[in-house]
């Protein structure tokens, strides 16, 4: 049996930068939460609009590529109460925000390996016993 994952929306964003037609192949097999649509969107904005690496038309081919892709992948919907208190729990627990305690909850309740590169993230994947990798071992 292959092993599951769950990309966060940093790790979603890299592979599709680094692999570009490549990265379908990827994380069309894998999962993430809807939470990632607006990560993901958040980040283009700010390369965008703050930090001025991209220009307006980049900004939309990236957003749209990955949202197709996003659009294709298993993306996990939690929206009962007692997913939002396991968030909580583990946001406090672990010393993470509430955002990204949700990759973790989800990654738990789906018994799915956690992809991000996000090393506080990693670290506290482990410390509830969750696997995670970066996205550079999936490559």
């Amino acid at each position: 049996m292959t092993d599951s994952f769950l990309f966060d929306a940093g790790s979603i964003l890299l592979l599709v930068r680094e692999l570009g037609e490549r990265a379908p192949d990827i994380l069309l097999k894998s999962s993430t939460i809807p939470l990632a649509y607006y990560e993901v969107g958040n980040t283009v904005w700010k390369e965008c609009f703050l930090l001025n690496r991209l220009d307006m038309e980049k900004a939309v081919r990236l957003l749209m590529s990955v949202f197709a892709i996003m659009g294709e992948m298993d993306v996990m919907s939690f929206g009962d109460e007692k997913f939002g208190v396991a968030v909580l729990d583990a946001a406090g627990r672990l010393n993470v925000t509430y955002y990204d305690a949700s990759y973790l909850v989800a990654a738990q309740k789906q018994d799915r390996i956690l992809v991000t590169d996000d090393e506080r993230l990693r670290m506290a994947a482990e410390k509830m016993g969750l696997k995670a990798t970066k996205s550079e071992a999936l490559q």
